[in-house]
């Protein structure tokens, strides 16, 4: 895992999520199986980078990711505050996420939310 302004989590490691923060990643984009589901495993780390306001974004690996937010099933990823990717495969939420990050300086996870809802 590389340094930058977004960092991709893959295989749902919550140590990984972590070590994201300290190494200074502005943003995350955690890789849903399926429908975007996430492990429970992930949820303390998803509250302690949205507390440190650095955006989770979740984005799904399925070919029929829902459009509108996370899927039924995340309530609690959601009720935490990660932003759904809208539909876009976790690459494309990565360069999203970049995107959004770079408009305007840095950007908490309020303007990324804001900045995905308007895809």
């Amino acid at each position: 895992m590389g340094r930058g302004p977004a960092q991709d989590i893959s295989r749902h490691q919550p140590r990984a999520a972590r070590l994201a923060r300290r190494r200074g990643a502005r943003g995350v984009v955690l890789e849903g199986t399926g429908r975007g589901n996430v492990p429970a495993s992930l949820f303390a780390a998803i509250g302690e980078l949205l507390d440190g306001d650095v955006p989770v974004v979740i984005a799904s690996r399925s070919h029929h990711p829902p459009e509108d937010g996370l899927p039924a099933d995340q309530a609690m990823a959601e009720r935490l505050g990660a932003i759904g990717a809208r539909g876009l495969r976790p690459e494309q939420a990565r360069v999203a996420l970049m995107a959004a990050l770079g408009n305007g300086g840095d950007q908490g996870v309020d303007a990324v939310r804001d900045w995905f809802a308007r895809l």
